[in-house]
């Protein structure tokens, strides 16, 4: 309960900043409901902040702000929607790293661009990559992960959303501790967690 609390104050706070210059530039915004596009599954942490994002404009704005979730191939897919959009502030999207720069330097490049596609409105959340493991697992510390995957190479599987930070991080420790282990795609965090579960 606290906690949700505490995320939700975030949010709030962060909300502070990110309508107010669309606002003041058109009063009557909005004048009809707003979509939030998430680029992932539903219950990741981009999903939860959408949510707490939703709930919140909607009671100051007195419209109501639906989130719509398209995910995949690490945010792409909902991006690309969004980018195709009416741009009159109705449909917005919560992106990351992922879709928004990593995105641009892969193969095949996204039918959007980052910089001239959309207005960045505000940041309104980050959060840190985690590895974590089922608890039904012998690892208790990052050394024992690391001296059984060193010592079973291939024998260890991870979850990654493509493209995403986590994605980035986990080829830059598997790099750096010299360990080769099998990356699952998902197409977000929230099946993630639920597979590692």
């Amino acid at each position: 309960m606290i906690r949700r609390k505490l995320v939700k104050f975030a949010a709030i706070a962060a909300l502070g900043t990110a309508l107010p210059l669309a606002v003041l530039a058109q009063s009557d915004y909005p004048s009809k409901p707003v979509k939030i596009i998430v680029p992932f599954p539903a219950g990741g942490t981009s999903d939860i902040m959408g949510r707490l994002a939703a709930e919140e404009l909607g009671k100051q704005l007195k419209q109501p702000f639906i989130v719509e979730n398209i995910g995949g191939a690490g945010g792409v897919i909902g991006t690309e929607r969004a980018s195709k959009a009416a741009p009159d502030g109705y449909t917005l999207v919560l992106t990351g790293v992922g879709s928004n720069a990593v995105a641009h330097g892969l193969e095949p490049l996204p039918k959007y661009n980052s910089n001239t596609d959309f207005v960045h409105i505000s940041q309104i959340h980050s959060g840190p990559n985690v590895l974590v493991v089922h608890p039904g697992t012998p690892f208790k510390t990052l050394k024992e992960l690391v001296d059984y995957a060193k010592a079973n190479p291939g024998k260890l599987d991870y979850g990654y959303t493509p493209a995403a930070s986590g994605h980035m991080a986990m080829e830059q420790f598997k790099q750096t501790a010299g360990l080769f282990m099998l990356g699952i795609p998902y197409r977000g965090g929230g099946p993630m967690m639920t597979d590692i579960l």
